[in-house]
Parts: C-alpha cells; structure tokens; sequence
C-alpha cells in the first residue's frame, strides 16, 4: 500500500481522523444489531457522494411501515459540493428545499433523523431502481453527520482536497473559524501571529456629500461613510432613505388625490404629487376603485384618474364585486363575505331536503328544514334564528308594517320589528345619499334608513365626491410641467421620473437625452424652451475620449471616473504591477493615458526578478515566448491591424511586442480592400477602417486628409515611453499620435526611455491546476469552494462589471469605474448614466460635477444628470446664479473680500477666491455620534459640518451621542452655545443604550438605565425591509449574528414608525427580547415610553396599527389582517383594559404568561409529594437547615410576602405583581366575595365539575360567547392515559377533540364565531362517531380511528379552562376561553354555573360576566387600575395594592425585625409576625396553636381516593394531626386524623355521616410513629407501623351514591385557626403537640418550630448536604462532589484521563453485588440491612453519570430472577430517565422531565426509603412518588446489573424499554452511598469497552 517514504496528502489526515471520531459519535442506537456497515473514511464518502449539503429537516413524509424508512422536506442552507446537480426538478418551493430519502435504511449506520435537525447530508441522486417512487428524490450515501464548526471545517477540507489543495495558506490556517461580519476581513493578530482577527478594512471614503439615512436613525454623508461604521459598530445598518433623518417623511405632510400620488425628492427634504406616466412593468393586480370600477393594478387606477380629472382612489385590493363574474346557475347562489371579500357560492333553498319536524325561524316563517332557513337567510341578507319546533304561531307576525327596511324579529320578547338581523354583504357598488353621505351598496344605505328611521333617496351612482370638479381644470402649464392636485389645490409640477428610455433624442440645446420625457423633464426642471432637434444622438462634443475617459456630452469634456468599489480581487497589469482591481488598473490608464491592460486575474508572479506576461512562460528563470510549430496557414486579422499566419503566431507576436491583441476577423486584413492601401475601393471602406486601425477618426466632408488624428496631448503628464520603433516619447499619447499620423505598427516597447527592458507578466498554468479547479466554462480559475467567486455564481451584471468574477467570500464583483452595488447594477453616489455603459458602451459611470456651491448634494438625479440645486440656483449642475450668471465667475481674487458662510472656509486657487464646504472625514477619535442642533443625529461632527454647510443652514452639535427626540427648526438662525456632554454615544459602547435611546448601558443588565413605562408585545412579521423572513434555529440564540441582524432591522423599523405615530412625544425605543417560529417569524417586542406617560396599552397598540395603514411602504410587513398579528393588550373584553406592563406573551394563544411563577400555595398534581419537618428533598424548609452561605443580593420577589389572600395564585416579574384568584373571590389581593350568576373567564380561568358519564355516548349542549378566537371551552380526561374529550375556539372555529384509546378525532365547525356575541353549540357522540353543530348549521360530523369505542374518563370536568398545562397536546390550545357561558347540558342535566349553585367543585379567576372591577375605580390618590383577568384589578403604584396611603405606610417599617409589614388593600399596613411573636408589630413572644396551612391541594388529589403515609411522634394524647373540609360553618364534607385520649382517629365524611376508624390501643407518647391511611369510595383503612390494620366504612345512602369527598376549603395540619369553624363530626377541639416529620405538602405556616430533639435539628450533615429523617434515624443527601455517611468526605474528580467511563453497545451487561460496597456505618445512624443478608432491602440508594444518543435502553436492574417479583431499574424510555420499582404490590413509575439522549454527560440520583422513592436528573427538582400500603422492603437475588439483563425475558411485563440493551457510556457509580468499581467489582466477564470521560 506504501512504503514508508510515501508523502500523504495533509487533507487526507484530517479526513481519515474525522472518520474515526464518527465512528465513536455516530448515534450507536441506530445500528441495529450490527446491520450497518461500518463507515468508511471520510474522502471515500465525499467521493461517493455527487452532493453534499447543509441543511434543516421541516418535514418527515412517506413513511413506510413495512421497512421503517422515510423521506425529509429539507431546507437547504448551504451546497458544500454538486449544487450542478441539483436541477429545477429537484427543487423545491422557491428553489431552497429539496426531497431527501433512505432515511432508517439498516445499511446506513446514522440514519435518524427528527423535525428540526440541522444536519450535514452525503447524497446522491436516486437510482433507476427507486423509481418513480424517489425519482425526484436525492438518496442517502452514508451516515448523517452532525454540524459543528470542527466538521464543517473537516469537510471542506476533504472537498477541497479533490481538487488539488495540498498544504493551506498559513492566513487560511490562521482564520479558520473565525466569522467576520459586516465588512470585516480576518487579519494576522499583531499580537500573536499564531491567532486571526476581524479588522474594519482601511477604506478611504469619497469625498461625495450624498447624504442617507441609516437604520440606525443617524445621518451619514454618503453610503460608504454608512458602511463603515457599521462594521465598526458590527451591527447592520441599512439606507432609510435619501437625505438626512428628518423627524417626518415629507411625504405624510402632503395630501395627494385626483390619482397623483406622493413622490419624494431626489435630496429626500420634500415631496410633490406626481401622475403616473407609464405603467409598463408594473405588477397587475386587480384593484377597486372608490367609483366601483375595476382596475387591473393601482397604477392604472391613479393614470385614469389623472387622465379623466376625477377624484377616483383604491378601495380596496381585488374586485369590488366578486360575485360579478361568478357563473350563477339556476340552483346556486352568490354572496360576498363582508370580512374577507371571498364570494361564498350556496345552493338555493329548494335544494334542502325537508327534516323530520319542521322549526319556526325568528322572522315568523314556517320553514322545512334548517338547511333551508339558513340558505333563505343567506338569499334575503338577513340573519334567521331557530324559535322552536314546529309550525309558526298564527298570530307570529308583527302587529305593525314594519317601516323603513325593518325586518319583523320574533324571539322572547315575542314578534317585533328590528334592524338587528339585516346582514349586507361585502360587495362594493357605491352610491351617494341625499343626505350627503357614500354607501358601500344599497344594502348599507337601507340598514341606515332602518337605524335612523328616516328615508333617504339616492342622490347618484358612485361616491359624492366623485364628479366634484379638479382644481387643475382651468390651469395651464408651461415649460412641460404637470397640473396636480396637492392639498386640495392646483400645483405644476416637473416630471420627477421617466419610462426606461426608448429611444435618444437630440434637443434644441445640443445635449443627447434617453428620451423625449426627459427632455423635458430637464426643461421643466431648467424653466427653458428646449425642443427636440432631431431623433437620435446629437454630434459627441469631445470626438476623442481615449484610454477609458468618458464624453460628457452636457460639458463637452472627456472625464475620468475614479470611484472604485472594494473588493478583493487584485489583477496583473501588464505594466507588471498588481492592482487591488480591475477597476483601480482602468482609473490609472485613464488619469495617466496608458494604455494598460489586465494580464491576469491575479497578483503578479516574477521570474528571475522579473514578472512573465502576455502568454510568456518561465524556462529556467527566464520569460520566454512560446513558438508556433506545424500549425496549419489559416490567415487572421489581428486587432493591431496586422495579418498573422495563424491564430498560435498573432500570440507570438502579441507576447514578443508585449501588447493585447486578439483577433479582428479571419483572413487578412487587406482582402476586400482592391490594391491595399491605394483606396482603390469604391466607397473608401479601406481607407476607414486603416484609419480607425492606427487610431485616427474619419472625417466625410474634409477635401484633403479626411484621416483625421486628434490626439491633446498637451494635457497629458509627461511619462515617457519607448517604443518598437526604439524612440522614446514623451508620453503614450504621443506615441499613439505618431502612429496615427504615420500609419504604421508602432507600439510601447517599454516605460521609461529605451534604455532596457521593462518587466514582463505571464498567464499561469490552466485552471484544473489552481487550488480550487475551474468554473464552468473551464477556462476560468474559481476563487473558493463550489465555484465561489465563478460568474455562474456571483451573477455579476455583465455590463457594470469586469468578466463576471467576485470576491468568494462577500460576493462582491469587480465593478468599472463609478459601479457600485453587490452585483455592479448601480451608479454610486456622485455618478450617473449606467444607461451609456449599455448603449453607448462607456467605460464606468459618468461623474455628476455638481456645483460645489450651487447644489445641496453632490449625487444627482441617474437618467438625466440633474443635480439637487439650492433654492434660487439654476442649471444642469447648479452652476447658474439666480440672475442669468455663472456660478463662482466673480472677481474677488483674495479671501480678504470674501464671507463665506455656514461653516465654509475660503481658498485661494488660480487667481480666485471661492469658498468650501469642510471635509466630512474625521480623526479615527473623533468619530463618534453628535446630536445636531436641528434634532437630527450625525455620524460624526465633521459630516454633520459637511452637510449643513451645503445645506446653508446653520446647525450646531448639541451633544454627543443620539437625540432623544426633541426637534428644535431645521434651520438655526441664531447660535446658542452648547456645552456638549463628555461621554461616547450610547450607540458606540459595549452595552449599548438604554431602553431609553440616550443613556449608555453600564453592563448587560442595564443596572444604571433610568426607568421607562414597559408595553409588551408580539408581531407575526412576514418581511423586514424587503427580505422575506423565516425562522432558523440559529435565532434562538439572541447572541448570535443572525439575531442580532434580525432584531437590529426590526428594531429600526418600528423606530422609525413609532416617531411617526401618535405616541411620539412619550415613545423612547423598542426592543425585540426574543424571535420564535411562526409560518414566518414571531418577534417578541417591549416599546418603551416616558415613564410619566398617560398613554395605554390600548393607544400603544393602536399608534402602530393606524401609522401601518396610513404609510405606503414601511420597512416591515406584518401578516395580514394585521389586527389579528400585532397584540400588546392581552385580552380583547370590552370591559378589559388589560396592560402588558407586566408581561410577556405565549407565542401560541396570546395569553400572558410571566417570568416567575409563585403560588401562595401552589396545587399540586399527586398526593404521594411528602412535606417534612426536617430535611427532606422537597420540603420549603430546606433553607433553615442548609449551612448559611453568602449569596449576592436578590431582585426584589413580590410574591415572596404571599400577598393574595384566600388561596390565590402570586404571580409577578420581579417588580410587581398580580393575584389569581379561587373563583369566588376577586379584587386586587382575593380579599372580595365575588357572587356571579353567568361565569366570565378571563384566559386562566376554570370552574370544576364532576366527571361526566360519556363512556358509550354523550351529548354536550352550551352557549357561550367569546371576545377572543382561540380558547378552551371544555375539557374532561384521564388521567396518565389517551382518553379525552374537550371542545375549544381555534382561529375562531370550534374544535371537537376525542380519542378513545385508538387514536383522536377532530370535528371542526364550519361557522366562524363572532366576537362579543352569543353561540349555541351541541355535540353529540356515540362510540367513535361524533356531530358537531354551532349555531343551529347542519351537523358536521367524523370519527376517531378505528379501535376501541368507550372512553375512559377520570379526571373532573374543565369549563372554560384547565389548570393544567399539559393538555395543550391533546386540545391545541394552551388558553382558557375569554369570555362568558351561561348554559351547559351535558346529557339533558343542566348544569347550574351560579356561585354556590351546588355543581361547581371549585374553580379559579371567575367573575360575573359583563362586570368592570375598575368602575368605580377602586384604586386611592388618583392611581391607574388595570384589568387583570375576570374580577380581579391592579392599581399601578407602590404604596400598596390599592394605593390607598399617600405614602408607602411601611415606609419606615414600624414593624419588629424578625417580622414583615405587609400593605393592606383598604389601607394601612399589618406586620405579618413570625413563629412565637405577636402584637400588633409582633413585639411579644407567646406560644399557642401552630398549624400548617396549605390551599386547595386535596380539593382534586383526595376526592376519590387517599393513600397517605403520616409518621409522627406525640406529647399529648389529644390533638389534632391533619383536617380537610368543604365549609366553614360546622357542616359538610370533611377527613381528618386526630388523637383522642391517646387513641388514633381516622375520620372522614361524604355526606351522609361521618365514618370513624380507631387505633385498637393507645400510641405510645414520645415515639416515632407510622400511620399508613387508605381510603377508595366509603371503604377507608387504618394501619400504625405496618401493623394493627383496622378497616371501616361510611354510611351508605339508598338515595343517591356517595363516594366522593367535596373538599374546597384548605388543609390543615397540626391545628386550625379557629376550631368552631371545622365540621362538628370530626370532634376536633385543640392542636397537636409535638413533631410531625411527615405528610403531604404543606406550605403556609404559622407558629411551627422545627423539633430541637430530633438529629436533623442539630446539623449533622456537612457541607450543605440535606438530612432526610427516616423516623428516629435519618440519612444525609450530598450535594455533588462531597460523601460519607454525614458528606464529610471531599470527593476529588478524576481527571479525563483517569475516569473510569465503560461503553455499554447493546450487549455489554455487567453484574455486580448488590451489597458489595455496603457497609453498615458505626454509628448506627444510617439504616440498612445486614452484610451477610443483601438480598432484603430497605434502602436503595443510586448515583452514576450516563451520556448516550439513544432513547431506549435499560440503565440499571436489581431484583429477583423470576416473573411476578421484586425488582428496581432505572432505564432510558423516549429519551428522559425512569425509575421503576415494585414491592410486590403494584409497581411505580418515577418519570424525569429532562432529556438525556444529547451525548452529554448528566448525572442521575435514585433512591428508594421503604416505600418512597425519589428520582431527581441533573439540576432538575426531584420526582417522587410512593407505592401503595404493604410491603416496605426489596427482596432481590443479590445481583445488580448494568446495561441490561441477559435473561430478557424478566423484562417482558414492563415497557420495550427495559428489555433493550443501554447504548452509551457510564461513569461514576455509587451504591448507596459507596463508590462502584466498574471493572473490579465486576462478577461476570464481559468484554469490557472504554469510552472518553469528557
């Protein structure tokens, strides 16, 4: 294979490293059982595969059930290699997707992919064999690999590597992977010449005052200026506009109508009405028009109306009357939306089969059908309701004729006329009133005719306005110009702007023009006669323009562009200098008159000290010309006007004269001409075509020497050349004179005299030898990676740039001189006539030559060359004094005579003095932003001092950095001194600026920025600044540069709008907080304003609406209808006045959700959660036992005083906060009894109700109305299962949802609910069938996937909300309804929705619908009140909740240090006093009853069942231990477990009589104690230290069947408050003395100490580890890195190199000893089994580190070998960690919420106490949970295994899961607190794989 002196390739190290790491990372999981091949290196897979791509999986599609594979919609975001063969057939939506398959293929080892992975792909196009099923389709190559910058790098390499790239650059080696952005290069650290940095590349910016608007809101003097900084900010900013920021666009002070439309100024200072000229290239798109005419697009609209004077607008976008062209038959009608404008075809009434029963409908008419009601609804225009079944009364009709258009209305309040039920349609044909007024239709005016209940006749068809005379009527105007209607009066204006010309004119004044229209748009603009002399161009004024010099045909002078942009493409000139362009070449040969030409598209090479040229070739260190042997005689014509042999010696000849040649034709130059050179042909065409061959011009009608040889010479720099001829010259131009004149071939030999030779350039190697190949024509060298810089990539204009070619890495091409652009398809600022380089072949861009004096910018207008004049300056270059004179001819000859005004300096210059405007380049330390005087901010002083001095206008800097916004006039007459501000602008410092846009932010927090008034938002953006915009996970980053691009462009457009809405004097910025996925892109925004500011969220939200719909082009477009897309106020109640001070906003459902979430106590979702005295991992006490240690202060925590009263939810984002209360209560702090009769939901409400009985059928009947589209109506599950059932709003459609167990069915009404407005709804299910009908609309109606037909329901009925999150998945909506129901029938039983109706369970955030809690305004001293959700209100102020003190009442704190003052709601404070104090500032000490208090967490959790595990030690025999009840008034539901003369009560109540479960003897006092409660219906069990059981059980009732406990008051453990409000038969009279160490969460407490005699108490765990009592003993939990039995022992990492990681591959399982590490500790303390008995266990205890890719597989196992035993297993199931273990009992499933399948190393505790366990993953909180009453100990066979089970089959009864094997690695294990040898410990023998700890 190779000796060991064989040179490798360096690539080829790289690739085959990279394939070896692939090896160890691929995703193991998905080689199934060894199938996959093994990989190959990685060039053999480069090489097998035609294409390799970046790119985002968006979609799975075609999967096959049968072979487990599938195809991907993939979004490609970059080709790496074959983008050539990916054709149009390929492609997919707009060419940027593309069909990827062979997913799951078992012959690929990588081969799984998800929704959203970002992935590198190896393809090849798909073989014959796969179609035509994959015909279209690339294939899978080989494994997936995974994008990071190491792999991409590696790649490349390997792509690279096939075409030549032997050893990289070191600058290459230097930047890798280092991303420069805007305009950045990577440069040699001067630091470390080992190390790149991004620098700003040294530009040297024209001196052009062109000034633009960036999207920064700061003015710069040009566009190249703009560029700069904002690679020196790096941060994008983008042209606005022309002009300098004004405060207003010019256009939205100017009213333009009768179809002139606003067009600003060249200069962006103003704006004047203009009418359309042409509409050619315009877009068609059918438009309304305010006359009701169609108009095939806008444009035709405004030129029509321009044409006919009449005051026609746009109405609206699309037909005025769609049903126009419908083609309606005799059975079908049409009728337009009114919302959408969509016609909406609908059968004839007649079609509608008749029902059984025929209904009455609300306009007193007997109809057969409700098909038929509705469809005659539909027909008449007006809205018909179902009355009743049956026939229609006889006396139905109204008593009275029903006048003026009203329809006779039948319903409650019996038969009555109304207006209520018309509905016009959407159709536009416009009519006008007599009373003055414009009607859309007939039907509108009639609906006001019935509203007002007067007549009102038409007037005429059409709008009022619509034939009011012009003002331009009866104006005439001259010198061309146009009479427009602008602010309602008449004004001429110039044409502004002409169709592409067609054809160039000659005017009267001998300029050529592009057309007659802009012939006269100059004479307008001049105010001369100018008429066209002849068609076609005039005689060129300068005949002889050489060397690249253009003709200015407007001053009859040959010019030199010199603007270049920069790129990085340096070129060989055949001077033998590089040149850093072509373009940079071209300015030299034509400022210095050489004739230069390019020799190679690169640097230059030397030879021997000398460079090689014109096709000559180093030999032997010398240039040498090639030689021409055996080619064939084939004659051409050189373009030097020599005949060559062949084409091989006109190169010889063109390398050894060193000169460009190429050939003119084939054959000789002299055939067709007669004799040669005697002009003996007829016409003379030899004699003018030798002429132009040595450089002459041709003159007709000369007599003698028609040969003309104009050559100025004079004015050319003397550089002397020598030439063939071997005489020196004085400079090229003569040379090329003498040529002409002698007619001979003479040509440069050399620069310089003829003394030696000059250095020579030559042509490399061919293309397939350069670094990176070839381009697509084969000639051309690429410049990058796949074809990077090649013309069929960079897509260069052809003719604004050199041969096509750009920079690979920014894509910019070579433009020609005064070029500018991306592509070279623009002039730049201060050049003009792109147009001369198309049609009249020029060189570059002609320069403007504005008037330095005379004009206000130095750019001017491009098809014309009109520049921007100051007011009163005339001509074409504003050269022209007011007065007829030419600008700048006067006599003054010194400065001392001179004034010069607004910053301008004078200069004396051949003899006369004038004045200059200051430069606007700055010092390096003088760049920085200003404020000018006149509001506007400035790049920079000297730009600022730049442009007022053109502008003549006087402005000032007033300080540094942004304005803030106040505008002072643009023109300052009088200078006021401004001491400016020492500091940088905000927008230039790390941090940036404060929220409010002038102060610099310290530090990314923001600590020193004053405060702002905060709104809260989302826009659904589909476009920012003309990009279309999609969302990528690179967003998700907000630090990254696509974030920051994305919000920096949003940022400024809704800047630039909100300046100019009705918000401006108290708008301060915005800023986007956060990007998310949409159908484009969700931007989550904060608008700051003055923190005094009296504007709402309501004026926020609507500013930005009216300035969208008043501006024409905005820089952003929001998804349409905008209304729905822009949402700052999150609930749409009319009596809501919701503010988004305080929120953020769920990307989904428009719902609030905060940035911290406290509940004052929170529910829980299980009863097995326990609360300890003493430390447990999920008690709140944790902090009174864990070492004290320093912590930085907090932010301030609102919620942390538990403000809401009454069980209500805290909820606040560090400043504020807002109560969520229990439903009957409301106000500001829960503190009002709220009675309610119709429930409102405001979003996060719910009321409970018993579970309904729909296992076969149910029918569901309600009426609600909404005020939102989106929202849950309804909802009942099961729980930890698939069944469901539940109806919500979604996008204002009601939704149906079920599955019963096989799969879920989805209804979807056809009618579209109205806000505000009542709806009917009926449902009905039988098994798998469903119908659904909203609004009396024929059933819709569908099923659930075959399977099983009864649904299982468990959990309670949800109205108007949940208070889970997670049924989301099974629903689609993540909102509750906003809004009211007043009716609910669930099978025929009405429910009653009232308070305290006897149905409702309990309920959250519930209100009466229709009632305002902010009217009257509850809040004191002139506070704000918001609306928060039903009920429920927030004042906007800090001295307490309802700002009723004029001052913070706990300002000083009056209260004592150990307690907290607490603001009440009517005023006043109260000093919340902790255990042992009280006093009314809890200045004594006492001792009395002491409780734990916990709100509403039995109200669900015990309602059907209780299994709870108390342990407590007693020194009383009398005492309550825990109470629960339904009310406060002695009476109802209640369960309680209570001491009674040293007997244990169990007792419990479900309404009919309580049941009493006793203790068989005494407890013993001053002992631990475990109490084990079951209860299941009436039936309860009592057991004390798994012993004693006693069974009992409630009154039965022959009535009615009570099994439930209707609990809604608090839990109560150890005491209550008051003992007279418990129900009287739970015979409860005193607290608890003693210490309870466990029962279920409880988090409110009063008066509880923690029990001093317990060892928990005393500290005994080190360095913050957590004591969990385990009754008289306990056992200490470490915290990471400490251990032993009381954590004392510092546990010391094992570097990298020596952890001991095992790799588990599916088959490697390893037994171990259950007890091998476990020793009994001697103390005693920890509890734990004998050594010689591991086979029984009591405690489990497990820690390891795992890192593994897959989602399955069994981590851990200790049991019994046997089917039906004990066991406990951790193992991976869908990707995130579960713990298992069954006593014997019933097994339990402790599942983690964190995934694990990253290849990241977590760590996983588990751990097992009798019959709790506890599973915490990583940082995450512990899991816990409990098995049911029993057994309290593991009986295992000894053995514990990692990785799997041999024997799989004791694996069967559990998920898929546990019986595959664990693919990943492990490290780190410890049993029960002692460390796990992997290797040494290991029983059995395995083959034993290693894997790197890192």
């Amino acid at each position: 294979m190779g000796g060991p002196g064989r040179s490798v390739p360096r690539h080829l190290y790289w690739c085959a490293l990279l394939a070896a790491l692939l090896l160890l990372a691929s995703n193991p999981a998905s080689c199934r059982a060894g199938t996959c091949r093994p990989e190959s290196r990685l060039e053999e897979r480069e090489e097998a595969a035609n294409v390799v791509l970046t790119g985002t999986v968006e979609e799975i599609l075609n999967m096959d059930p049968v072979h487990n594979t599938y195809s991907c919609k993939v979004r490609v975001w970059r080709y790496l290699k074959g983008k050539s063969v990916v054709n149009g057939e390929l492609l997919l939506e707009g060419g940027n997707k593309v069909m990827i398959g062979g997913f799951g293929d078992p012959g690929i080892c990588d081969n799984e992919v998800a929704t959203g992975d970002t992935r590198i792909f190896f393809l090849n196009p798909g073989p014959e064999r796969t179609w035509p099923g994959h015909r279209k389709e690339l294939m899978l190559n080989s494994s997936l690999m995974r994008i990071t910058l190491r792999n991409l790098e590696d790649v490349e390499h390997c792509v690279q590597g096939r075409r030549g790239v032997l050893v990289l650059p070191p600058q290459s080696t230097r930047c890798r992977g280092m991303l420069c952005g805007f305009g950045a290069v990577c440069e040699r650290d001067p630091v470390d010449s080992s190390k790149g940095m991004c620098v700003c590349k040294k530009t040297t910016c024209p001196s052009v005052v062109a000034p633009v608007c960036g999207s920064d809101s700061s003015t710069y003097s040009n566009e190249c200026e703009l560029e700069k900084a904002q690679c020196s900010l790096q941060r994008r900013i983008k042209v606005v506009r022309k002009g300098p920021c004004g405060l207003k666009d010019p256009c939205s002070e100017v009213t333009c109508s009768y179809g002139s439309t606003c067009v600003q100024s060249s200069d962006g200072q103003s704006a004047k009405c203009m009418c359309p000229l042409s509409c050619e290239g315009q877009r068609e798109q059918v438009v309304c028009g305010s006359d009701g005419k169609d108009y095939p697009s806008e444009c035709e609209l405004n030129k029509q109306a321009c044409a006919s004077q009449k005051n026609i607008r746009k109405q609206h976008a699309g037909p005025c009357d769609p049903c126009k062209n419908n083609q309606t038959h005799a059975h079908k009608a049409c009728r337009v939306e009114p919302r959408t404008r969509r016609p909406q075809t609908f059968p004839l009434p007649k079609s509608c089969p008749p029902d059984a029963v025929p209904l009455c409908a609300s306009d007193g008419q007997t109809y057969d059908s409700g098909c038929s009601m509705q469809l005659t609804g539909q027909l008449k225009g007006i809205v018909l309701r179902k009355v009743h079944s049956g026939q229609c009364e006889e006396h139905g009709d109204c008593k009275e004729e029903c006048k003026f258009n009203a329809v006779c209305l039948l319903d409650r309040l019996g038969p009555h006329c109304s207006c209520e039920p018309i509905r016009c349609d959407g159709s536009f044909k416009p009519l006008c009133g007599k009373d003055g007024r414009t009607y859309s239709n007939d039907c509108e005016r009639r609906q006001a005719e019935c509203l007002a209940k007067v007549h009102i006749p038409v007037k005429q068809q059409g709008p009022c306005d619509l034939h009011m005379p012009s003002p331009c009527l009866q104006i005439s105007c001259a010198f061309g110009a146009v009479c427009v209607v602008k602010d309602g009066g008449a004004v001429c204006e110039c044409p502004g702007a002409c169709p592409p010309p067609q054809e160039p004119v000659c005017g009267s004044d001998g300029h050529t023009y592009g057309s007659q229209c802009q012939m006269k748009a100059v004479a307008c603009s001049l105010q001369k006669d100018i008429h066209m002399k002849h068609r076609g161009p005039c005689t060129k004024a300068c005949q002889n323009c050489s060397f690249g010099a253009i003709c200015d045909g407007q001053t009859g002078r040959c010019v030199c562009p010199t603007e270049c942009v920069d790129t990085n493409q340096p070129v060989c000139g055949s001077d033998g200098l590089t040149y850093s362009s072509e373009c940079e070449l071209h300015v030299r040969a034509c400022t210095r008159q050489l004739d230069l030409k390019v020799a190679a598209q690169r640097e230059c090479e030397s030879c021997g000290g000398v460079a090689c040229g014109w096709g000559a070739r180093c030999v032997r260190n010398r240039c040498e010309c090639p030689t021409c042997h055996g080619e064939p005689f084939g004659p051409v014509c050189g373009s030097n006007g020599v005949t060559y042999d062949n084409a091989c010696e006109l190169q010889v000849a063109s390398c050894n004269l060193k000169k460009n040649i190429k050939v003119a034709r084939a054959g000789g130059c002299d055939e067709g001409c007669g004799s040669g050179a005697s002009g003996s042909g007829m016409d003379g065409s030899c004699e003018q075509d030798r002429c132009r061959i040595f450089g002459g011009s041709w003159d007709e009608d000369a007599e003698e020497d028609r040969c003309v040889c104009d050559f100025s010479c004079h004015t050319v720099p003397h550089i002397q050349v020598c030439g063939t001829d071997g005489v020196t010259y004085s400079s090229e131009c003569e040379l090329k004179k003498t040529r002409c004149e002698k007619q001979q071939h003479l040509q440069v030999y050399s620069q310089g005299p003829c003394l030696g030779e000059t250095p020579t350039v030559t042509l490399c190697c061919h293309c397939s030898q350069t670094v990176y190949g070839c381009c697509l024509d084969n000639t051309t060298a690429a410049l990058g990676v796949e074809l990077a810089g090649c013309p069929s990539t960079c897509q260069c204009n052809p003719y604004g740039s050199y041969g096509g070619l750009c920079d690979p890495t920014t894509g910019q091409c070579s433009c020609k001189p005064g070029v500018g652009g991306l592509k070279c398809d623009r002039c730049e600022p201060g050049f003009w006539n792109f147009r001369g380089i198309v049609t009249e072949n020029m060189s570059g861009c002609t320069p403007c030559h504005c008037d330095a004096l005379g004009s206000v910018r130095d750019d001017c207008e491009q098809m014309s060359g009109l520049c921007s004049c100051k007011t009163g300056v005339k001509g074409m270059k504003c050269d022209v004094c007011p007065d007829g004179s030419q600008m700048g001819m006067g006599n003054k000859t010194s400065c001392k005579d001179m004034d010069c005004k607004f910053g301008a300096s004078c200069v004396e210059a051949g003899g006369q003095a004038h004045c200059e405007c200051p430069s606007p380049d700055c010092a390096e330390k003088d760049k920085t932003k200003v404020c000018g005087s006149d509001g506007v901010t400035y790049a920079d002083a000297c730009q600022l001092n730049t442009i007022a001095c053109r502008q003549d206008k006087l402005i000032t800097v007033k300080h540094k950095g942004q304005c803030s916004g106040e505008v002072s006039s643009p023109t300052v007459t009088v200078i006021v001194p401004v001491v400016p501000e020492i500091r940088s602008s905000c927008d230039n410092s790390p941090f940036g600026c404060c929220p409010d846009g002038q102060t610099t932010t310290s530090d990314p927090e923001g600590t020193n920025c004053p405060p702002t008034m905060k709104f809260s938002g989302f826009l659904h953006l589909d476009q920012v600044e003309g990009q279309e915009l999609f969302y990528t996970p690179e967003m998700e980053d907000p630090k990254s540069e696509l974030f920051g691009e994305t919000a920096r462009s949003i940022e400024s457009a809704l800047n630039e709008l909100y300046r100019k809405s009705s918000v401006q004097k108290d708008f301060k910025s915005v800023r986007v907080r956060n990007l998310a996925p949409s159908s484009s892109i969700l931007a989550f925004v904060e608008v700051h304003l003055d923190p005094d500011t009296r504007f709402t969220v309501e004026d926020v939200e609507q500013a930005l609406l009216k300035v969208l719909r008043t501006t024409k082009a905005t820089a952003i477009v929001v998804r349409k209808p905008v209304e729905e897309n822009i949402r700052f106020s999150l609930s749409t109640l009319p009596f809501f006045t919701t503010t988004a001070t305080t929120t953020t906003i769920s990307p989904t459902t428009r719902r609030p959700t905060t940035s911290r979430r406290t509940t004052t106590p929170s529910p829980v979702a299980t009863a097995t959660a326990t609360a300890s005295l003493f430390h447990y991992a999920t008690t709140p006490f944790r902090p009174k036992l864990m070492p004290k240690v320093m912590k930085p202060p907090q932010p301030s925590q609102p919620c942390k005083s538990h403000p809401c009263q009454h069980g209500g939810t805290c909820e606040d984002d560090g400043h504020d906060f807002t109560c969520i209360c229990p439903a009957g209560r409301g106000g500001v702090v829960c503190e009002k009894v709220i009675k309610y009769f119709i429930p409102a939901f405001g979003g996060k409400s719910y009321l409970a109700f018993p579970t309904m009985k729909a296992y076969h059928t149910v029918r569901i009947a309600m009426e609600f109305r909404t005020f939102e589209t989106t929202g849950l109506l309804l909802f009942n599950g099961q729980n930890g299962k698939k069944d469901f059932l539940s109806l919500a709003l979604l996008s204002g459609h009601v939704q149906l949802r079920f599955n019963t167990g096989s799969g879920t069915g989805t209804l979807v009404s056809r009618v579209r609910v109205r806000l505000g407005r009542w709806h009917q709804l009926v449902v009905t299910r039988n098994r798998r069938n469903a119908m659904l009908s909203v609004d009396s609309e024929p059933y819709i109606e569908g099923e659930s996937p075959p399977g099983t037909d009864g649904l299982n329901l468990d959990t309670d009925l949800f109205v108007g909300g949940v208070p889970e999150e997670l049924v989301k998945e099974r629903t689609s909506v993540a909102s509750g309804l906003v809004g009211c129901i007043r009716t609910l029938d669930v099978n025929n039983m009405v429910y009653s929705l009232q308070e305290n109706g006897g149905y409702v369970l309990y309920g959250s955030a519930v209100g009466e619908c229709g009632n305002n809690p902010c009217e009257p305004n509850p809040c004191h001293n002139g506070a704000t009140c918001q609306v928060k959700e039903a009920e429920m209100f927030h004042c906007k102020c800090v001295n307490g909740p309802t700002c009723a003190d004029a001052h913070n009442p706990c300002d000083p704190n009056r209260c004592h240090p150990s307690s907290q003052c607490k603001v009440l709601p009517a005023g006043g404070y109260k000093c919340e006093c902790p255990m042992g104090r009280e006093g009314t500032h809890c200045e004594k000490e006492k001792r009395g009853t002491s409780y734990l208090q916990y709100y509403y967490f039995f109200v669900s959790v015990l309602r059907h069942k209780v299994s709870m595990t108390v342990v407590f030690l007693a020194e009383d025999p009398n005492g309550m231990i825990f109470y629960n009840g339904q009310r406060t008034d002695g009476r109802g539901d209640f369960i309680s477990l209570a001491l009674n003369d040293g007997i244990l009560e169990f007792r419990y109540d479900l309404g009919k009589g309580p049941a009493v479960i006793r203790s068989r003897g005494q407890i013993p006092m001053n002992t631990w104690n475990t109490v084990n409660l079951e209860r299941a219906g009436r039936k309860g069990e009592l057991s004390i230290n798994d012993k004693d059981r006693v069974r009992g059980e409630a009154p039965k009732s022959r009535k009615v069947m009570h099994a439930a406990l209707n609990l809604k008051e608090s839990f109560f453990v150890g005491g209550v408050p008051d003992f007279s409000k418990v129900a009287r038969a739970a015979s409860l009279s005193s607290g608890f003395r003693g210490a309870i160490q466990k029962v279920s969460n409880a988090l409110r407490s009063r008066d509880v100490s923690m029990y001093k005699h317990h060892r928990c108490a005393h500290g005994v765990c080190q360095n913050g580890g957590l004591c969990n009592p385990l009754q008289a003993s306990y056992e200490c939990i470490c915290q990471h890195g400490f251990g032993g039995s009381h954590c004392q022992d510092a546990i010391i990492e094992k570097s990298a190199g020596e952890a001991e990681s095992i790799a588990f591959d599916g088959h490697t399982f390893i037994e171990y000893h259950n007890a091998v590490t476990k020793r009994c500790e001697a103390t005693g303390v920890i509890e734990a089994p004998h050594p010689d008995n591991p086979k029984a266990l009591l405690v489990n205890r497990f820690e390891l580190s795992i890192r593994t890719e897959a989602t399955h597989g069994l981590i851990l196992w200790s049991g019994k070998g046997t089917e039906r035993s004990d066991y406990i297993a951790l193992a991976v199931v869908d990707g995130r960690v579960q713990m298992t273990y069954d006593l014997g009992s019933k097994p339990v499933v402790l599942q983690s919420s964190v995934r694990v399948d990253t290849n990241r190393w977590i760590r996983i505790k588990a751990s097992r106490t009798l019959r709790d366990g506890s599973l915490q993953v990583g940082n995450e909180a512990a899991v816990t949970g409990s098995s049911p009453l029993a057994a309290t100990q593991l009986d295992t066979d000894g053995a514990l295994w990692l990785g799997g089970l041999e024997e799989l089959a004791l694996a069967r009864r559990l998920p898929k899961a546990y019986s595959t094997g664990f693919v990943g690695c492990v490290k780190d294990v410890s049993v029960d607190g002692v460390e796990l040898h992997l290797i040494e410990d290991a029983l059995n023998n395995p083959r034993i794989l290693h894997c790197s700890a890192k």
